[in-house]
């Protein structure tokens, strides 16, 4: 909700910088899929949990897969925030 909310971050960054409108909704769909992966990932612990072992090695490297992707959507939304505020004035 921080981010995605009426007056998250990417509202507030469409409005500030509607340039960007394109890839904040290209982060938005990329926290779409890491979120639906985090609850892929809470299936996977709780298999490893009830004894799966097996289940620990997928539970390491869907975890290491979302670390990445969440230090992907991290950087991408610093970069959306660093343009907003040093974007050049249009020429007219």
């Amino acid at each position: 909700l921080e981010v995605e909310g009426r007056e998250g971050l990417y509202a507030e960054l469409m409005l500030d910088a509607p340039w960007v409108a394109p890839r904040i909704r290209q982060v938005a769909s990329q926290l779409s899929r890491l979120e639906a992966d985090a609850i892929d990932l809470q299936i996977e612990v709780a298999r490893a949990e009830a004894g799966d072992l097996q289940a620990i090695g997928v539970v390491r490297a869907d975890a290491e897969r979302i670390l990445l992707s969440l230090r992907d959507i991290l950087n991408k939304e610093a970069d959306l925030i660093y343009e907003r505020f040093n974007q050049p004035a249009a020429l007219d």
